[in-house]
């Protein structure tokens, strides 16, 4: 389930694109985020940030500006990249998602990479 060290590489230039679109589109630099990708990689750092009990800041400035999809919980609900992902971390991305009334798109075909 987990990821090569290629396929991470691939994951976290994709968490990177979207983090530069957040900034781009919001004017919304997410430093934090930026420096978990750089120190532990995508995977490693998507993980940390669903497991955490709350949502992280990076998910509250999102969902402030209307951009969730953005978030690294509907990256992993919502991309190819979810078959990658356990269980438990797809539930507690979808719960916390649900919990502030974003209903993720459900993914029909997941076609490989």
């Amino acid at each position: 389930m987990a990821l090569t060290n290629s396929e991470n590489e691939t994951f976290t230039a994709f968490l990177y694109e979207k983090a530069n679109e957040a900034q781009k589109a919001l004017n919304y630099r997410p430093s934090y985020f930026l420096q978990m990708l750089s120190s532990v990689g995508g995977y490693e750092a998507v993980v940390t940030l669903i497991s955490q009990p709350s949502p992280s800041d990076g998910f509250t400035k999102l969902w402030e500006r209307g951009r969730l999809d953005l978030s690294v919980e509907a990256l992993v609900v919502e991309s190819k990249w979810r078959e990658h992902f356990d269980q438990i971390i797809i539930a507690a991305a979808e719960n916390r998602l649900r919990s502030v009334h974003y209903q993720p798109k459900v993914i029909s075909s997941i076609s490989k990479h």
